[in-house]
């Protein structure tokens, strides 16, 4: 049996790292490196699959549904709406209102994933108990590491 090799890697920017350090050396977060576990001969990028390279003047454009939110400018934002399957990346300065929006709009979307790197369950919980809002179907992860995250999406 082959030996795994251990790896860590900064929640807060992504790089990866042969040793723990307190305090990543790229971004200067401190306690932000993660072990992760390699199969020794392996790397996460031989994990990654091939894509498919498409020239733009070879793709024909069909009707693209989108799903209204029901809140207008961020409808407009997306361009009239989310397109089925995809994944929204909301930033912003701390307080603004980010996951207070999101929940609202996975409020009238069902079978939507909400994910978290900064809040707790409970945290969601609670902002969506004081919204008196409860979406139905919504699966809630609160969790940095995207590989993690991408295994649990992507179950059957």
């Amino acid at each position: 049996m082959k030996k795994a090799n251990k790896v860590y890697l900064c929640e807060s920017c992504g790089n990866d790292f042969t040793q723990w350090s307190g305090r990543c050396t790229i971004c200067g977060e401190w306690n932000s490196l993660k072990e992760i576990t390699v199969p020794d001969g392996s790397s996460v990028s031989k994990n990654i699959k091939d894509v498919e390279v498409s020239k733009l003047s070879e793709i024909s454009v069909g009707k693209n549904e989108r799903i209204k939110t029901g809140i207008g400018e961020f409808d407009r934002v997306l361009g009239g709406g989310i397109v089925p399957g995809s994944l929204i990346l909301v930033g912003g300065e701390p307080g603004i209102g980010k996951s207070t929006l999101l929940l609202q709009i996975c409020n009238t979307i069902k079978n939507s994933f909400y994910i978290s790197a900064e809040e707790s369950l409970g945290q969601i919980k609670g902002r969506s108990d004081r919204l008196k809002i409860n979406p139905d179907g919504l699966k809630l992860i609160a969790d940095g590491d995207l590989l993690s995250i991408e295994k649990e999406i992507l179950k059957p």
